[in-house]
């Protein structure tokens, strides 16, 4: 009876090396480097710091066209205030063409300045400020 259980231990001993043999070899094909899991890691590793870098590149751009786009509209904003500032002049000096144009009997002689004249002086002043701007 003891040799009976002698020999099956003995059997159970093979079987677990054999066992043992068999998952080592899996276990190094999964962490071989080039086909395995560790290529898998590897290369998804790779992708991450290519991925970084391109995340910190993208970044440093927009903040530049971020910066840029700010600055392109400041100066459109003064640009569109200065085409203001001369469509005014251009009305104005029509209106005092076709004053000057009047005989000046027809005009008359109590009539105060209208505040097209004021006007005038303050669109010059906001034009003098807005060339100011754009020579900065």
């Amino acid at each position: 009876m003891e040799l009976v259980a002698d020999g099956l231990f003995i059997l159970a001993g093979f079987g677990a090396a054999f066992y043992c043999l068999i998952l080592s070899r899996r276990i190094r094909r999964l962490s071989n480097l080039d086909s395995g899991l560790g290529a898998a890691i590897a290369g998804l590793s790779t992708q991450v710091e290519e991925m970084r870098r391109t995340l910190d590149s993208a970044r440093s751009i927009s903040g530049k066209t971020q910066k840029e786009l700010t600055q392109m509209t400041a100066r459109a904003e003064i640009a569109a205030g200065r085409l203001e500032l001369l469509l005014v002049a251009v009305h104005t000096r029509e209106d005092t063409e076709s004053r000057e144009k009047t005989p000046v009997f027809q005009r008359s002689a109590n009539a105060k300045p209208s505040g097209k004249t004021t006007a005038k002086k303050s669109l010059m002043v906001q034009l003098d400020q807005a060339r100011e701007a754009l020579a900065r």
